[in-house]
C-alpha cells in the first residue's frame, strides 16, 4: 500500500512539473549500469534521473570514457547508452591482405582494439600496396579498412 501511494504521489509531482516520462531499465549490450543490482529494482524511474554505465573489456561508450552518465528525458535516456564494438584483427585477415602490423611482431591468434584506436600495417617483404587506403586505419565499431599489398617482381605488379 505505501508503495502504491509512493507511486502515486511520484506521478503526481511529475504531471504537476510537466515530467509525464518514465526511463525503464536500460539494456546495454556488453555494458553495465553503475550499481545496477541496488537500483535495478526501483525502475522505470521519473524524468530527470542521472546514471552512469561502463562498457566491458575491448568495448567503449561512443563519449570514450570509462564511466558515461545518462539522463532519463521524456524521449528516453540520453544520450542513448551504448558500447561500440571493438575490432579483431587475425592472421587470417593480414594474410589474406598481405600485410603486417608495422611497430609490432607477428601475432598469434587475435589482436583487439578498441573503437577509435588507430592501427598501422606495412606490407610484406617482397609485396607493395594494391589500394588507395591508407596504411594507418582507424577502429571503428567493430570495422576496420585494411590496406591490400600484391606481389612485386622487377616493378611488375602480380595479384
Amino acid at each position: 500500500m505505501l508503495l502504491l501511494i509512493n507511486v502515486i504521489l511520484i506521478l503526481w509531482v511529475s504531471i504537476v512539473r510537466g515530467q509525464v516520462g518514465f526511463c525503464d531499465f536500460p539494456k546495454i549490450k556488453h555494458g553495465i549500469l553503475y550499481e545496477e543490482n541496488k537500483y535495478k529494482p526501483f525502475f522505470p524511474l521519473s524524468t530527470g534521473q542521472v546514471f552512469y554505465y561502463s562498457c566491458e573489456y575491448s568495448f567503449v561508450s561512443p563519449a570514450k570514457s570509462f564511466w558515461t552518465r545518462i539522463t532519463c528525458t521524456e524521449e528516453g535516456w540520453s544520450p542513448t547508452p551504448k558500447c561500440l564494438n571493438p575490432c579483431i584483427i587475425s592472421e587470417e585477415i593480414m594474410e589474406k591482405h598481405n600485410i603486417i602490423l608495422r611497430w609490432r611482431g607477428p601475432i598469434r591468434g587475435k589482436l583487439y582494439c578498441k573503437s577509435g584506436e588507430e592501427v598501422e600495417f606495412m606490407c610484406k617483404f617482397g609485396y607493395r600496396s594494391a589500394t588507395s587506403h591508407p596504411f594507418r586505419a582507424m577502429c571503428q565499431d567493430g570495422e576496420l579498412a585494411y590496406p591490400s599489398c600484391m606481389k612485386a617482381l622487377n616493378n611488375i605488379y602480380y595479384r
